[in-house]
């Protein structure tokens, strides 16, 4: 009586990635590369964007005020203050974005996320050993 022949995990795994291989080299033929990329409509939008500034060569005004000799500079805009529950999820958006320099005060440069992780952990491994002591 014949046994049926079992494949090996190994040989599963040469097969897979012998089809993955293949697949990949098959599909940008396939599709091509900078379709895949850039998109259908990339090369539409840029033929677009050419016609457009080869059309206009305005000179644009800058989005950047500057002060000239003598003249005041001009006044900075004023953020509102937010409070409460605002202000904190503000102050945490901040923190993502900037870093410790969002903070003010003395304790401005302390990199509070390190911190409170370590001291997070370091009373974690506390009570794991005193907590695995008393079994």
């Amino acid at each position: 009586m014949a046994h049926p022949r079992r494949a090996t995990p190994l040989v599963t795994l040469a097969a897979t990635m012998a089809l993955a291989a293949a697949a990949s080299t098959v599909w940008p033929l396939l599709l091509g590369a900078p379709a895949f990329v850039a998109g259908p409509r990339a090369a539409q939008r840029s033929a677009q964007r050419l016609a457009q500034e080869a059309g206009s060569f305005k000179q644009r005004s800058p989005n950047v005020a500057r002060s000239f000799f003598g003249s005041e500079p001009p006044p900075k805009p004023k953020k509102e203050e937010l409070t409460g529950f605002l202000g904190a999820v503000n102050a945490v958006d901040q923190y993502t974005k900037i870093g410790s320099k969002s903070l003010k005060g003395p304790l401005a440069g302390v990199p509070w996320v390190t911190v409170i992780f370590f001291v997070a952990l370091a009373l974690f491994i506390n009570y794991a050993f005193v907590e695995g002591g008393k079994a």
